[in-house]
């Protein structure tokens, strides 16, 4: 994708490069040409992502002009590997993550439960976390129906309710709800960080909040979005 990426971005820039142009008419072509390598990028974008720390493959979508996961991460982090970090105090720095219930058949189907700093971990080069904004972005591309938009959309982020882990009530709401980190800490608690949350009143309604959650004893689940996915940066 790189490659052609490259070549689309060369014949633009050629394009434009024969032909004297005022400053105008300069930052005119400037933008256009980022924005044809944006929108190539999207448009060559394969359906999957391959992670190549382990090889397990995601499939991911392109709604309006962001790129998500349309998976959960399933992705376990290598404390073996970070324990040697000069940045770690204890090892309950290296972050926890769950399987729900402890039965391994879960890791497919709901991926891990994480907590705040091992979502942070987890996330491959070229991904990251959603913001708030991003995460308000998404729900505003549905309109006024974002809940039925999201969980009845199989083309889309195909959502899961792979429940939660909490210290004190362990597993719970698999099924129910289903809760995503943010890149973003509480503004008021900086124990806490933002969580998109997902979950169901019955067979046809539900809702959808964003709200702090703690970040070392709470378990949720990770979508990811891809890195300079907007024409509009």
């Amino acid at each position: 994708m790189k490659n052609i990426l490259l070549v689309a971005t060369a014949i633009l820039l050629l394009s434009f490069g024969n032909t004297d142009k005022n400053t105008n008419d300069e930052k005119a072509t400037e933008q256009i040409t980022k924005t044809e390598q944006v929108e190539v990028e999207l448009e060559e974008l394969s359906e999957t992502f391959k992670d190549s720390r382990d090889g397990k493959t995601y499939k991911v979508v392109k709604i309006g002009n962001q790129v998500w996961f349309a998976e959960n991460l399933a992705y376990k982090p290598n404390n073996n590997e970070a324990i040697f970090s000069k940045h770690m105090t204890s090892i309950s720095d290296l972050g926890n993550f769950w399987i729900y219930d402890d039965k391994e058949e879960n890791i497919k189907k709901y991926g891990y439960l994480y907590n705040y700093k091992a979502a942070q971990k987890a996330v491959p080069n070229g991904w990251h976390l959603p913001t708030k904004a991003e995460f308000e972005t998404l729900l505003n591309h549905y309109g006024e129906k974002p809940y039925s938009a999201l969980t009845t959309d199989k083309e889309g982020l195909s959502i899961v309710f792979s429940g939660w882990y909490f210290g004190e009530s362990g597993y719970v709401q698999a099924g129910e709800g289903v809760g995503f980190w943010s890149a973003n800490k509480d503004d008021e608690d900086k124990k806490k960080a933002l969580v998109c949350i997902i979950g169901r009143f019955d067979e046809t309604s539900g809702y959808i909040n964003i709200s702090p959650r703690y970040m070392s004893d709470a378990g949720a689940a990770v979508r990811l979005i891809m890195d300079d996915y907007d024409v509009s940066n």
